[in-house]
């Protein structure tokens, strides 16, 4: 695990670090990916939709953030 995720899981039970790792798995794989980039690795929106981008279709920053918006949304109805 890395600091950066270890450091966001201090303070939380292993029951609650383990129902988050399930919730990401649930996802699919494009919107776990884009979760990794932007929480996990700290990337900025440009550099997110840079990465993104680089499968042959342009992302603009700014649709990246709101499909992050839109999983974050996600989630917390999968958690309820």
């Amino acid at each position: 695990m890395s600091q950066r995720v270890r450091s966001r899981t201090l303070g939380r039970s292993n029951r609650e670090v383990d129902a988050l790792r399930k919730l990401r798995e649930a996802l699919s794989i494009h919107d776990q990916s884009l979760l990794a980039l932007r929480i996990d690795q700290e990337l900025s929106w440009a550099e997110v939709a840079e990465i993104i981008s680089k499968d042959g279709r342009h992302v603009r920053p700014d649709a990246v953030a709101k499909r992050y918006e839109r999983v974050k949304q996600r989630l917390g109805v999968m958690a309820r």
